[in-house]
């Protein structure tokens, strides 16, 4: 099964969150400019119906997915089961702020701003040296494609904070980089 095969699946969210998956183009141009690498550990927090945990790990990572609703975090239980990934990939049914991101090398959220600044804020206290964390900030899913994926540099700050930005039919969403 093709990665363009699993970010097809849809399974939107239930509870809190909209339903705001990433593209697959942007997801493969994420992990290049994150520069995860096979063997590295990666955490999805708030990873939903865990298409972007089975994404890392079919690009070689030792993925993880935190999800907190039960029926959600059943989803990629079940989807992980389909594609032969429930014994190479984990999920854990908790809370992200109890849980410790701080093992990670790179770490993506795809949660709302608010949620995504607490997870941010977390970060930067806890990670460990050469962490990398991954911030997507889109818009609720319309059920169309990208069309105009090209991720381009906006600015970089002195504390290792990248902000790309990239345009599609929806407008401009933003993928903020942490080091």
């Amino acid at each position: 099964m093709s990665m363009d095969h699993i970010m097809a699946i849809n399974t939107p969210p239930l509870l809190f969150e909209p339903y705001c998956p990433v593209p697959s183009e942007i997801l493969y141009k994420i992990f290049e400019i994150a520069e995860l690498k096979p063997n590295e550990t990666f955490c999805d927090v708030g990873s939903g119906d865990g298409r972007v945990v089975a994404a890392a790990a079919f690009h070689g990572a030792q993925a993880t997915g935190i999800e907190l609703e039960i029926d959600i975090y059943q989803k990629s239980l079940a989807l992980f089961y389909f594609l032969g990934l429930n014994k190479v990939v984990s999920i854990l049914n908790e809370d992200a702020l109890e849980s410790d991101i701080s093992v990670y090398d790179v770490v993506f959220t795809n949660l709302c701003e608010d949620n995504a600044r607490r997870i941010f804020d977390k970060f930067k206290i806890s990670h460990k040296v050469g962490a990398r964390m991954i911030m997507y900030l889109g818009v609720p899913s319309s059920g169309r494609r990208c069309y105009n994926c090209e991720l381009s540099l906006l600015e970089e700050n002195l504390d290792g904070v990248v902000l790309y930005t990239f345009d599609d039919y929806q407008g401009t969403h933003a993928v903020l980089i942490a080091r």
